[in-house]
C-alpha cells in the first residue's frame, strides 16, 4: 500500500469516527428532546387540571351571585303583589264607602 493510500485510509477512518461521534451526539439530543417534550406534556396535563378546577370554582361562585336579571324578576314580582294589594284596597274602599 502506498503512503497516499494509507493517508486516505486514515482520513476515512477519522471521518467514520467523527460521524459516529456526531451520530451519538444527535441521538443524545433527540433523547433529551423527547424527555423534555414528555415532561412538558405532563406539566400541561397538570395545568389543564388546575384550570378546569378554577373554572369550576368560578362557575360555582357565579351561580350563587345575585344578578341584575334576578333583581328585575324580584322587582316585577313585588310590583305585581303591590298592584294586587292596591286592587283589594280599592275594593274594600268601595264597599266601605257605600
Amino acid at each position: 500500500m502506498s503512503p497516499q493510500e494509507v493517508t486516505v485510509e486514515r482520513r476515512r477512518g477519522l471521518e467514520r469516527h467523527v460521524q459516529t461521534v456526531l451520530t451519538m451526539g444527535v441521538a443524545a439530543l433527540m433523547a433529551w428532546q423527547l424527555s423534555t417534550i414528555e415532561q412538558m406534556r405532563v406539566e400541561l396535563a397538570i395545568l389543564s387540571g388546575r384550570v378546569d378546577a378554577l373554572a369550576a370554582r368560578v362557575d360555582e361562585a357565579s351561580f350563587e351571585r345575585y344578578r341584575a336579571t334576578d333583581a328585575h324578576r324580584d322587582f316585577a314580582l313585588r310590583d305585581q303583589a303591590i298592584k294586587a294589594l292596591e286592587g283589594r284596597v280599592d275594593l274594600v274602599e268601595e264597599v266601605c264607602h257605600k
